[in-house]
């Protein structure tokens, strides 16, 4: 169940970015928004590894490593991303 919670952090993430980073087309806002919601299923699941809760739990450590690496992915993919 918090898998969807970590998703749409990471959705909520990625718009936020998207918005900041002021991406013009509907292209890159949707990989913006799909690359924050990767991140923070990554993160979510890094933190239930590491022994902070698991996927079927609440636990506000593994949202906060969620938020974390869904904004590292995205400011990753905005290093990486070529410019015109």
């Amino acid at each position: 169940m918090f898998l969807v919670l970590w998703a749409a952090l990471g959705i909520v993430a990625g718009a936020l970015f998207s918005f900041v980073a002021e991406t013009a087309t509907p292209k890159a806002y949707l990989l913006d928004v799909l690359a924050g919601a990767a991140g923070a299923v990554l993160g979510g699941f890094l933190a239930a590894a590491l022994g902070f809760g698991s996927p079927t739990e609440f636990n506000f450590v593994a949202v906060l490593f969620a938020v974390a690496a869904a904004v590292l992915v995205l400011f990753a993919k905005q290093k990486t991303r070529k410019w015109k």
